[in-house]
Protein backbone atom coordinates (compact mmCIF):
# COMPACT_ATOMS: atom_id res chain seq x y z
CA UNK A 1 0.00 0.00 0.00
CA UNK A 2 3.11 2.25 0.63
CA UNK A 3 4.68 1.68 -2.57
CA UNK A 4 1.29 2.30 -4.83
CA UNK A 5 0.48 5.50 -2.14
CA UNK A 6 4.35 6.92 -3.31
CA UNK A 7 3.62 5.93 -6.67
CA UNK A 8 0.76 7.63 -7.43
CA UNK A 9 1.89 10.40 -5.20
CA UNK A 10 5.07 11.18 -7.45
CA UNK A 11 3.68 9.94 -10.88
CA UNK A 12 6.31 7.43 -10.49
CA UNK A 13 5.63 3.84 -11.93
CA UNK A 14 8.55 1.22 -11.44
CA UNK A 15 10.29 0.10 -14.26
CA UNK A 16 9.88 3.13 -16.70
CA UNK A 17 12.87 4.72 -14.92
CA UNK A 18 16.42 3.93 -14.19
CA UNK A 19 16.71 4.13 -10.25
CA UNK A 20 19.02 4.92 -7.56
CA UNK A 21 18.37 4.02 -4.26
CA UNK A 22 19.88 5.67 -1.30
CA UNK A 23 19.22 4.95 2.48
CA UNK A 24 19.77 7.70 4.99
CA UNK A 25 19.76 6.08 8.58
CA UNK A 26 19.96 8.07 12.05
CA UNK A 27 19.12 7.74 15.46
CA UNK A 28 17.45 10.89 15.59
CA UNK A 29 14.64 12.85 13.87
CA UNK A 30 16.34 16.09 14.19
CA UNK A 31 19.60 14.52 12.61
CA UNK A 32 17.26 13.75 9.79
CA UNK A 33 15.88 17.20 9.25
CA UNK A 34 19.23 18.68 9.59
CA UNK A 35 20.62 17.39 6.88
CA UNK A 36 17.18 17.73 4.91
CA UNK A 37 17.94 20.94 5.23
CA UNK A 38 21.49 21.39 5.43
CA UNK A 39 22.43 18.67 1.97
CA UNK A 40 19.39 18.81 0.02
CA UNK A 41 17.60 20.73 -2.18
CA UNK A 42 14.69 22.82 -1.17
CA UNK A 43 11.98 20.21 -3.29
CA UNK A 44 13.63 17.44 -1.98
CA UNK A 45 11.89 17.74 1.18
CA UNK A 46 11.15 14.00 3.13
CA UNK A 47 7.19 13.34 3.20
CA UNK A 48 6.19 10.65 6.30
CA UNK A 49 3.48 8.87 5.04
CA UNK A 50 4.42 6.41 8.42
CA UNK A 51 6.00 6.96 11.87
CA UNK A 52 9.75 6.79 11.28
CA UNK A 53 9.75 6.66 7.68
CA UNK A 54 10.15 9.59 5.37
CA UNK A 55 10.88 9.39 1.47
CA UNK A 56 11.99 12.31 -1.38
CA UNK A 57 13.10 11.74 -4.88
CA UNK A 58 15.81 13.71 -7.06
CA UNK A 59 15.11 13.39 -11.15
CA UNK A 60 19.16 13.88 -12.71
CA UNK A 61 19.69 16.67 -15.10
CA UNK A 62 21.28 16.22 -17.63
CA UNK A 63 24.60 17.28 -17.25
CA UNK A 64 24.79 14.46 -14.84
CA UNK A 65 24.07 12.01 -17.37
CA UNK A 66 26.44 13.38 -19.67
CA UNK A 67 29.37 12.33 -16.80
CA UNK A 68 27.29 9.29 -16.51
CA UNK A 69 28.14 8.36 -20.41
CA UNK A 70 24.14 8.07 -19.92
CA UNK A 71 21.67 8.62 -23.32
CA UNK A 72 19.84 12.22 -22.30
CA UNK A 73 17.05 10.49 -23.13
CA UNK A 74 17.20 7.87 -19.96
CA UNK A 75 15.16 8.94 -16.91
CA UNK A 76 17.26 8.50 -13.88
CA UNK A 77 15.85 9.21 -10.65
CA UNK A 78 17.81 8.69 -6.86
CA UNK A 79 14.84 7.56 -4.66
CA UNK A 80 16.32 8.31 -1.25
CA UNK A 81 14.40 6.86 2.28
CA UNK A 82 15.82 8.44 5.59
CA UNK A 83 15.13 5.91 8.03
CA UNK A 84 15.00 6.75 12.24
CA UNK A 85 16.91 3.22 13.58
CA UNK A 86 17.56 2.20 17.13
CA UNK A 87 20.94 2.11 18.77
CA UNK A 88 21.39 -1.45 17.42
CA UNK A 89 19.93 -1.81 14.23
CA UNK A 90 18.23 -0.54 10.92
CA UNK A 91 14.79 -1.61 10.63
CA UNK A 92 15.38 -2.06 7.15
CA UNK A 93 12.31 -4.29 6.88
CA UNK A 94 9.98 -1.40 6.51
CA UNK A 95 11.13 -0.43 3.25
CA UNK A 96 12.16 -3.73 1.58
CA UNK A 97 9.36 -3.88 -0.51
CA UNK A 98 9.71 -0.30 -1.92
CA UNK A 99 12.90 -0.78 -3.66
CA UNK A 100 13.78 -1.99 -6.90
CA UNK A 101 17.63 -2.10 -6.77
CA UNK A 102 19.67 -5.39 -5.95
CA UNK A 103 20.90 -5.67 -2.23
CA UNK A 104 24.88 -4.92 -3.37
CA UNK A 105 23.32 -1.30 -5.52
CA UNK A 106 21.63 0.49 -2.62
CA UNK A 107 23.54 3.64 -1.36
CA UNK A 108 23.91 4.18 2.37
CA UNK A 109 24.26 7.50 4.13
CA UNK A 110 24.86 7.01 8.13
CA UNK A 111 24.09 10.26 10.08
CA UNK A 112 26.25 11.32 12.97
CA UNK A 113 25.63 14.81 15.29
CA UNK A 114 27.97 16.15 17.25
CA UNK A 115 24.96 17.83 19.19
CA UNK A 116 23.28 14.75 19.76
CA UNK A 117 24.62 10.92 20.69
CA UNK A 118 27.37 10.94 22.25
CA UNK A 119 30.79 10.69 20.35
CA UNK A 120 31.89 7.78 22.44
CA UNK A 121 29.38 5.67 21.16
CA UNK A 122 30.02 6.20 17.45
CA UNK A 123 31.54 3.52 16.42
CA UNK A 124 29.78 1.05 18.58
CA UNK A 125 26.76 2.48 16.87
CA UNK A 126 27.81 2.21 13.45
CA UNK A 127 29.61 -1.56 14.18
CA UNK A 128 25.88 -2.31 15.02
CA UNK A 129 24.39 -0.73 12.15
CA UNK A 130 26.96 -2.52 9.42
CA UNK A 131 26.32 -5.69 10.85
CA UNK A 132 22.38 -5.86 11.28
CA UNK A 133 22.70 -5.14 7.97
CA UNK A 134 25.28 -7.02 6.73
CA UNK A 135 23.60 -9.95 8.08
CA UNK A 136 20.52 -9.27 5.83
CA UNK A 137 22.80 -10.01 3.20
CA UNK A 138 23.07 -5.95 2.52
CA UNK A 139 26.93 -5.13 1.13
CA UNK A 140 28.38 -2.25 2.83
CA UNK A 141 31.62 -2.75 1.69
CA UNK A 142 31.85 -2.02 -1.94
CA UNK A 143 32.06 1.83 -2.16
CA UNK A 144 28.00 1.87 -0.98
CA UNK A 145 28.49 3.56 2.39
CA UNK A 146 28.95 7.12 3.48
CA UNK A 147 28.98 8.59 7.15
CA UNK A 148 27.99 12.23 7.15
CA UNK A 149 28.58 13.85 10.47
CA UNK A 150 26.70 16.61 11.32
CA UNK A 151 26.50 20.23 12.94
CA UNK A 152 30.67 19.60 13.55
CA UNK A 153 30.61 23.34 13.53
CA UNK A 154 29.89 22.54 17.76
CA UNK A 155 33.43 21.01 17.89
CA UNK A 156 34.72 24.44 18.47
CA UNK A 157 32.33 24.77 20.98
CA UNK A 158 33.91 21.78 23.05
CA UNK A 159 37.04 22.70 22.20
CA UNK A 160 36.28 26.43 24.11
CA UNK A 161 33.96 25.42 26.78
CA UNK A 162 34.00 21.90 27.97
CA UNK A 163 37.84 21.33 29.61
CA UNK A 164 37.86 17.70 28.55
CA UNK A 165 38.22 18.18 25.29
CA UNK A 166 41.51 18.63 23.90
CA UNK A 167 42.77 19.12 19.92
CA UNK A 168 43.63 14.56 20.84
CA UNK A 169 40.56 13.46 20.77
CA UNK A 170 38.95 15.85 18.06
CA UNK A 171 42.25 14.36 15.97
CA UNK A 172 42.02 10.69 17.45
CA UNK A 173 38.00 10.72 16.80
CA UNK A 174 38.89 11.47 13.07
CA UNK A 175 41.51 8.91 12.46
CA UNK A 176 39.26 6.01 13.60
CA UNK A 177 36.18 6.97 11.73
CA UNK A 178 38.76 7.41 8.87
CA UNK A 179 40.17 4.32 9.29
CA UNK A 180 37.02 1.95 9.70
CA UNK A 181 36.13 3.79 6.46
CA UNK A 182 38.89 2.58 4.88
CA UNK A 183 38.95 -0.89 5.18
CA UNK A 184 35.13 -0.38 4.09
CA UNK A 185 35.95 1.69 0.89
CA UNK A 186 34.00 4.36 2.37
CA UNK A 187 33.22 7.87 2.45
CA UNK A 188 33.72 10.36 5.48
CA UNK A 189 31.68 13.95 5.34
CA UNK A 190 31.90 16.77 8.37
CA UNK A 191 29.24 19.25 7.88
CA UNK A 192 29.88 22.21 9.24
CA UNK A 193 26.44 24.53 8.68
CA UNK A 194 28.09 27.70 9.75
CA UNK A 195 31.41 27.71 7.62
CA UNK A 196 30.34 24.99 4.79
CA UNK A 197 32.00 25.77 1.46
CA UNK A 198 31.39 21.89 -0.06
CA UNK A 199 28.88 21.56 -2.64
CA UNK A 200 26.89 19.26 -0.03
CA UNK A 201 24.04 17.90 -2.46
CA UNK A 202 26.54 17.45 -5.10
CA UNK A 203 28.49 15.30 -3.30
CA UNK A 204 25.19 13.49 -2.06
CA UNK A 205 23.87 12.78 -5.39
CA UNK A 206 27.80 11.89 -7.22
CA UNK A 207 28.14 9.23 -4.17
CA UNK A 208 24.51 7.74 -4.84
CA UNK A 209 25.32 7.68 -8.66
CA UNK A 210 29.02 6.85 -9.15
CA UNK A 211 29.71 3.59 -9.97
CA UNK A 212 27.40 3.91 -12.69
CA UNK A 213 29.99 3.97 -15.04
CA UNK A 214 34.04 3.90 -14.39
CA UNK A 215 34.53 6.91 -15.73
CA UNK A 216 32.84 8.64 -12.96
CA UNK A 217 35.59 10.24 -11.25
CA UNK A 218 34.75 13.91 -10.12
CA UNK A 219 34.23 13.05 -6.64
CA UNK A 220 38.01 13.36 -5.78
CA UNK A 221 38.30 17.01 -6.60
CA UNK A 222 35.91 17.75 -3.48
CA UNK A 223 38.28 16.29 -1.25
CA UNK A 224 39.38 18.07 2.18
CA UNK A 225 41.72 16.53 4.69
CA UNK A 226 42.89 19.83 6.38
CA UNK A 227 39.72 21.69 7.11
CA UNK A 228 39.23 20.62 10.84
CA UNK A 229 35.18 20.53 10.41
CA UNK A 230 35.09 20.99 6.64
CA UNK A 231 36.02 17.04 6.09
CA UNK A 232 35.29 15.14 3.10
CA UNK A 233 36.96 12.04 2.35
CA UNK A 234 35.53 10.07 -1.06
CA UNK A 235 35.93 6.10 -1.13
CA UNK A 236 39.55 5.34 -2.70
CA UNK A 237 41.14 8.70 -1.26
CA UNK A 238 42.20 7.67 1.76
CA UNK A 239 45.17 5.76 3.07
CA UNK A 240 47.36 4.22 6.14
CA UNK A 241 49.44 7.13 5.45
CA UNK A 242 47.38 9.98 5.00
CA UNK A 243 45.78 8.81 8.48
CA UNK A 244 48.84 8.95 9.81
CA UNK A 245 49.36 12.28 9.17
CA UNK A 246 47.76 13.38 11.78
CA UNK A 247 49.47 11.52 14.12
CA UNK A 248 51.69 8.75 13.37
CA UNK A 249 51.40 7.23 16.29
CA UNK A 250 47.87 6.36 15.84
CA UNK A 251 47.61 2.71 14.05
CA UNK A 252 44.42 2.75 11.53
CA UNK A 253 44.39 -1.22 11.63
CA UNK A 254 43.54 -1.66 15.13
CA UNK A 255 40.18 -0.64 14.18
CA UNK A 256 40.07 -4.00 12.89
CA UNK A 257 40.78 -5.49 16.35
CA UNK A 258 38.40 -5.90 19.00
CA UNK A 259 40.15 -4.23 21.77
CA UNK A 260 39.98 -1.22 19.59
CA UNK A 261 36.04 -0.25 20.50
CA UNK A 262 36.66 -0.28 24.76
CA UNK A 263 39.83 1.81 23.98
CA UNK A 264 37.97 4.44 21.51
CA UNK A 265 35.28 4.55 24.19
CA UNK A 266 37.63 5.27 27.37
CA UNK A 267 39.90 8.20 24.91
CA UNK A 268 36.90 10.22 23.71
CA UNK A 269 35.13 12.20 26.67
CA UNK A 270 31.21 12.01 27.37
CA UNK A 271 29.71 15.84 26.23
CA UNK A 272 26.72 16.24 27.01
CA UNK A 273 24.37 16.88 24.06
CA UNK A 274 23.74 20.59 23.59
CA UNK A 275 20.11 20.73 23.82
CA UNK A 276 19.89 18.88 26.78
CA UNK A 277 18.22 20.63 29.83
CA UNK A 278 20.78 21.84 32.94
CA UNK A 279 19.73 19.38 35.54
CA UNK A 280 21.03 20.14 39.14
CA UNK A 281 23.24 17.22 40.27
CA UNK A 282 21.07 14.97 42.88
CA UNK A 283 21.37 16.07 46.18
CA UNK A 284 21.57 20.06 45.67
CA UNK A 285 17.91 20.37 44.00
CA UNK A 286 16.47 23.66 45.07
CA UNK A 287 15.00 23.90 47.81
CA UNK A 288 10.78 23.63 46.99
CA UNK A 289 8.27 25.43 49.88
CA UNK A 290 5.02 24.39 49.08
CA UNK A 291 3.21 26.72 51.93
CA UNK A 292 5.73 29.72 50.58
CA UNK A 293 4.54 28.93 46.89
CA UNK A 294 0.49 28.28 47.87
CA UNK A 295 0.55 32.22 49.52
CA UNK A 296 2.26 33.03 46.28
CA UNK A 297 -0.21 31.94 44.28
CA UNK A 298 -3.08 33.27 46.64
CA UNK A 299 -2.09 36.72 45.76
CA UNK A 300 -1.61 36.29 42.58
CA UNK A 301 -5.52 35.07 42.42
CA UNK A 302 -6.77 38.02 44.47
CA UNK A 303 -5.00 40.34 42.34
CA UNK A 304 -6.60 39.11 39.29
CA UNK A 305 -9.69 38.74 40.78
CA UNK A 306 -9.73 42.42 41.73
CA UNK A 307 -8.47 43.76 38.55
CA UNK A 308 -11.60 41.88 37.08
CA UNK A 309 -14.04 43.44 39.40
CA UNK A 310 -12.99 46.83 38.87
CA UNK A 311 -13.00 46.10 34.68
CA UNK A 312 -16.54 45.03 35.03
CA UNK A 313 -17.17 48.07 36.66
CA UNK A 314 -16.08 50.40 34.40
CA UNK A 315 -17.54 48.43 31.07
Amino acid sequence: MLRRALEEKYALKIGEIRTTTAVICSISTGTILDFEKQCLKPHCTFSKPIINLGYTYYDIPSEYKEELNESIAVNHRIDAYALITTFDETPIESIEPLISNDKSEIKWTFLLDWTELHQGTWLRFLSKQFDSLESKGYDLKNENISVWCMNSDYMFELQKNDILWESFHFEYLQQSLRSVLFYRNGSLIYVDKKRNQLPLFEIFVKLCLHNRNDKYKSLNQFTEMSETSQVFIPFNSDSVDLIKTIDEEFQPEEVLKPAFMPTFEKVIPYSKPKDEPHLPPIGELPHFDMNKELEEAAIILKQASKKEAYAKQNI
